[in-house]
């Protein structure tokens, strides 16, 4: 190796390593801003026991609906509603409002859908519950 590939080589090294250190400072900030995003429920629960209140978690303001069921021994009407939601076959998705309408909607079939995103994550890719 000749002088200047040495250098070029060293040079993308170092790049290299201060890449990963603000790659590195970057996730331990974000690590620590899901830590307080997880915290504040609680926090706000506890505020409002010691107020004489009462805390009410927000409502879901999305939903990431999938279908998986197929039609065998299907009511007609969950058929209909499933059709409604574009979801006509297994596996199928949609993103819906998580207004009082979805709701009550998706309550009609909940097992022939997920609707959690949270519970999607859980189940599909076997993430520990602490890290959502």
């Amino acid at each position: 190796m000749d002088i200047g590939k040495k250098q070029e080589v060293e040079a993308k090294k170092k790049k290299n390593a201060e890449n990963w250190k603000l790659i590195y400072s970057r996730a331990k900030q974000y690590a620590k801003e899901y830590e307080e995003q997880q915290m504040e429920p609680t926090q706000l629960k506890h505020e409002a026991k010691l107020k004489g209140g009462f805390y009410v978690d927000p409502e879901v303001k999305l939903l990431f609906i999938i279908r998986i069921r197929g039609i065998n021994a299907m009511h007609p009407k969950t058929r209909k509603i499933l059709q409604l939601l574009c979801l006509r076959q297994v596996r199928c998705q949609t993103i819906a409002s998580g207004n009082e309408k979805y709701m009550a909607v998706i309550n009609l079939i909940p097992c022939f859908v997920l609707d959690s995103v949270k519970f999607l994550l859980i189940s599909y890719i076997d993430i520990p519950l602490q890290r959502i």
